[in-house]
């Protein structure tokens, strides 16, 4: 079953007098959901009490790696009986590690322009437990925690905003869906596939055999959707759930993800399927 997460990240538009913590919520089928954000206390601040905090596993490999892409399309490629293409980077994922206030600035001016979504927590491991933060800073000085996101090659970054490369990556594109699924099942992540109970969809060779069927080369790319539903706020004087409108919404998997908003109905579309 493929699971797309959904944070609600900016509230632009919402109850006056009000704040909403940032929060993650699996969307996990293609049926409309409601996505539920409780309305914070009166004194507009968000605070660590009842929420949980998001905990992390082990490292896991990454799909999207320029070399495990490049196995991916030799081995469609081999199926297809056609040329595999040599892969080049199209992305590079990074940690940027502030330091100072003036860098903070930067990353506030980068989450503004809403063309990189950043993230508090490595997009490389495994997640054991949602939550709803995964760095609690420990008093008002502690504001200085690295920063993962995903960079076109190419991309302009401010030159002061000190940063690592972590791993060059390849974005299949929408007609790749069908690699992108081989890509998955070699790092052995959440695929449709339907494998033999003695084998693993990341062997090759399993692959191969299973591009042969018919009816399992069906289930490469072929049941995509795009997310797509509400987000409501409870008005604690009502007690009536209300639409969050006008709110920034950051949808991805494992180390894509990309900027929505919902309308004046909260609702919201995901950019791209999945």
């Amino acid at each position: 079953m493929k699971t797309i997460t959904i944070s609600a990240l900016t509230i632009l538009s919402l109850l006056s007098n009000s704040s909403v913590s940032s929060q993650q919520i699996k969307l996990p089928s293609a049926e409309n959901d409601f996505l539920v954000l409780e309305k914070s206390p009166p004194n507009n601040q968000v605070e660590s009490a009842g929420q949980t905090q998001m905990v992390l596993g082990r490292k896991i490999q990454n799909p999207y790696s320029v070399a495990n892409m490049q196995k991916a399309f030799n081995l469609y490629s081999r199926s297809m009986k056609t040329a595999a293409p040599s892969v080049r980077a199209t992305h590079q994922y990074i940690k940027i590690t502030p330091s100072n206030e003036s860098h903070l600035q930067l990353l506030d001016k980068l989450d503004a322009e809403g063309v990189l979504s950043l993230h508090d927590y490595p997009l490389d491991y495994e997640i054991t437990t949602e939550g709803d933060y995964y760095v609690m800073p420990a008093n008002e000085k502690d504001l200085y925690h690295p920063i993962y996101t995903v960079i076109p090659v190419g991309y302009k970054f401010p030159a002061s905003l000190p940063y690592r490369i972590i791993e060059n990556v390849y974005q299949p594109k929408e007609t790749e869906s069908d690699v992108e699924s081989v890509a998955l099942a070699l790092a052995d992540q959440d695929t449709e596939l339907d494998c033999p109970s003695s084998m693993k969809c990341n062997d090759p060779n399993v692959l191969l055999e299973m591009f042969k069927n018919p009816t399992q080369k069906s289930l490469f790319g072929g049941r995509r959707y795009r997310p797509h539903g509400y987000v409501k706020v409870k008005n604690t004087e009502t007690g009536q759930w209300e639409p969050l409108k006008r709110a920034k919404i950051s949808i991805g998997r494992g180390i894509w993800w990309r900027y929505t908003y919902t309308d004046n109905n909260g609702h919201f579309t995901a950019p791209k399927k999945y």
